[in-house]
């Protein structure tokens, strides 16, 4: 990137349509510092240990002589003829504008340092790193030519008490998102996963290589994928350094605050920051650890593969948490679900993140529409720990006097009690997903049920008014329960009553990236998808409860039947009583799916 800057600039410059700026930047002269490579930090060079800045000018210096030789010969030379020859940045700035015969205030300058993790950093302002990089500042600060200033460094940690928390106006360059399936192509469907767990980060993307080239294809295809992820990110910390090192991470209040500002979507700039008192660490600190992003729209991301590390390492801390997190994680990320179970298991990463904090339900369910919700607040005192599906459909309003559900393999569950996650039987004509929360409401806590109803309509169909009150008023007590209704449909202009809230297709536009990170696209969008393409066919091949004309005898024997399932009406096709599940089923995948009709 340092090799491309004056050119980078010079675009830069067109882009502005400021001719003067076009003008210098097409005249500047870059100087290329660096402290790898043939011109290695090792050893004194004359008296920077006492000034560091000669550390950056001797090296200009040596790039401005004409007749360059050997580095080494050159230091040498230097400490031993030109010991009082004490240059600073300014001083090789004013013989450059000599040579040139240019005044300096009409000269412009690119600086480009590389390598300064060479430099030692231990996060005090005495160590080398933080001094060359303070020179470099007050060089840019008081020199008469026009200079910009570029520095690099291949680092996992802060720049503590330099450029990340200096009030001069600064730019980290971010490299850009790389496509790991752009510089190898991936072996398998779970290779290709792991590949977007890396977050288009280089040096992970590295990482990631190395540790599969151990693994033969069909080991791929058969390897327990926990176990891959462990040892990536085990290789990840012995080549890159510890990525947790960081007093940051020890406070659990402040990784709770990074995963929800994730999540939330919430916009931030580069001095936003996360923590309190000494472990407190902005943005830009964190982009510095190399596994965060901050988006032109001011959100902010992570490498997958860093926010799964952080909610493992805030489980194991917050009590409640079991210990198979690990598992949802592993079963919902790799396999198929059904689109209710992705809502749960969301809504289960949030109550983890907001774990004791009160905040709004509006935030909390940020991306969604809502009716009047002021000084509506929801406070999880516990992590939710269980997400279960009911054996039987239950009542989701807080006045069903039945508060007893009897789970799949857990028996009997109260549901009163603030740390389980109902998926409502498949005897429901919709896909709920309810629990008792917490409100705040103007200052009084309000215990009642909040009911996430998935919703899939008709396909060209748009959700209305009339629909979305039939489906809340159905499903909850309009005065004292929350709801929240999803769809991937688009929906007519209506407002929406109180304590009430709508995720609907404008929604997903938005918040895409948002739900990328737990996945929940997937479902959202290849899952629903999906199903309207079955819907599609059927309506071509014609009505689901007569066969369609055209097909061969032994086509006619394929019957269609029309099966109600939690998230919609989607259509199985089977034969003899057998059938093949399409749409959001839980085990059958659309290569099953494929080999089942060869044998039809």
């Amino acid at each position: 990137m340092l090799d491309e800057m004056k050119d980078l600039l010079c675009k830069a410059a067109e882009r502005s349509k400021n001719q003067n700026l076009v003008k210098r930047m097409a005249s500047a002269y870059t100087f290329h510092v660096t402290f790898e490579d043939g011109t290695g930090s090792n050893g004194s060079l004359l008296l920077s240990d006492e000034v560091p800045e000669y550390d950056v000018s001797y090296r200009m210096l040596y790039q401005l002589t004409k007749e360059i030789g050997d580095w080494t010969v050159f230091h040498n030379e230097l400490k031993r003829s030109y010991g009082h020859l004490l240059l600073t940045i300014a001083t090789v700035v004013d013989m450059l504008a000599e040579l040139t015969m240019t005044d300096v205030e009409n000269l412009t300058v690119i600086l480009c340092v590389n390598g300064l993790q060479r430099l030692v950093d231990n996060g005090t302002k005495n160590c080398g790193c933080s001094r060359v990089l303070s020179a470099i500042c007050r060089f840019m600060n008081a020199s008469q030519a026009f200079v910009v200033c570029v520095c690099s460094a291949t680092v996992h940690l802060p720049i503590m008490n330099a450029l990340a928390d200096s009030p001069q106006r600064h730019v980290l360059l971010v490299p850009s998102v790389l496509k790991g399936d752009q510089i190898w192509k991936p072996k398998t469907g779970l290779e290709k996963q792991l590949m977007d767990d890396m977050g288009g980060h280089g040096r992970a993307l590295e990482v990631l290589d190395a540790v599969l080239q151990k693994y033969a294809r069909e080991e791929l295809e058969e390897f327990e994928p926990t176990g891959i992820v462990k040892k990536v990110w085990i290789e990840m910390k012995n080549r890159c350094g510890d990525l947790l090192d960081d007093e940051f991470y020890n406070s659990s209040s402040n990784v709770q605050d990074l995963l929800a500002a994730i999540l939330s979507r919430r916009r931030y700039d580069p001095s936003s920051r996360f923590g309190t008192g000494n472990t407190s660490r902005t943005i830009d600190e964190l982009r510095s650890f190399g596994l965060f992003r901050l988006t032109g729209e001011g959100h902010l991301e992570c490498a997958f593969i860093l926010f799964y590390h952080l909610m493992m390492e805030i489980s194991e801390r917050l009590p409640g948490v079991d210990d198979n997190l690990l598992g949802y994680f592993t079963n919902f990320v790799l396999s198929w679900q059904r689109f209710e179970n992705f809502v749960a298991f969301h809504r289960r990463l949030k109550s983890i993140a907001y774990s004791g904090i009160e905040v709004e339900w509006s935030a909390f369910h940020d991306g969604s529409r809502f009716g009047p919700i002021d000084n509506i607040y929801i406070e999880e005192p516990n992590p939710r720990h269980l997400v279960v599906e009911a054996v039987s459909q239950h009542a989701t309003k807080s006045s069903a006097s039945d508060f007893k559900v009897l789970a799949d393999h857990r028996g009997e569950l109260d549901i009163s009690e603030t740390k389980t996650i109902i998926i409502n039987g498949t005897s429901a004509s919709t896909a709920d997903v309810f629990s008792q929360v917490q409100l705040i409401i103007d200052k009084r806590q309000v215990q009642c049920n909040e009911v996430i109803q998935c919703k899939l309509v008709q396909a060209k169909q748009k959700l209305t008014e009339s629909t979305y009150l039939e489906e809340m008023l159905r499903t909850v007590d309009e005065d004292l329960d929350v709801f929240l209704l999803i769809t991937p449909a688009e929906a007519t202009e209506f407002p929406l009553p109180p304590h009430a809230g709508s995720f609907q297709k404008t929604s997903l536009t938005t918040t895409l990236d948002r739900l990328r990170v737990v996945r929940i696209e997937a479902c959202l969008i290849d899952r629903m998808s999906i199903s309207r393409r079955i819907m599609h066919c059927v309506e071509l091949m014609g009505s689901a409860t007569r066969q369609p004309r055209g097909l061969s005898r032994r086509e006619r024997n394929v019957g269609f039947q029309a099966l109600k399932t939690q998230s919609s009406d989607f259509f199985l096709m089977g034969t003899r009583g057998a059938r093949i599940a399409c749409g959001l089923c839980n085990t059958t995948t659309w290569g099953q799916i494929r080999s089942a009709q060869t044998v039809l």
